[in-house]
């Protein structure tokens, strides 16, 4: 009657050990898991962060693309009027100083 007192018992503890065991194990592999599973969340957050910057640098390289075509764009239609004002300056001059000429001989 002790001894299967004394067994009950034993065999209680086994179980007990065996139950502890099992949640540290179990503890172990929920740890494992949710620490891969945060890795893969900051993985997937830092190549949406990566692609957003991407984004946002070829959408700024654009607009200076468009802004530095605008600018070449106006300094050609300057470039092109003085020019234009040279030539007629230079006409009006040539003919004043072929009147100025004309008038000494």
């Amino acid at each position: 009657m002790a001894t299967d007192i004394f067994s009950e018992i034993r065999e209680a503890e086994r179980k007990a050990d065996e139950i502890i065991g099992n949640a540290e194990k179990e503890k172990e592999e929920i740890i494992r898991q949710a620490r891969a599973k945060a890795a893969g969340i900051a993985s997937d957050s830092m190549k949406s962060a990566e692609k957003m910057k991407e984004a946002a640098i070829r959408e700024h390289s654009e607009k200076l693309r468009k802004e530095k075509e605008s600018r070449i764009k106006e300094g050609r239609k300057k470039i092109e009027q003085m020019k234009k004002n040279a030539s007629s300056k230079g006409k009006k001059a040539a003919d004043f100083v072929m009147k100025k000429l004309e008038e000494m001989i």
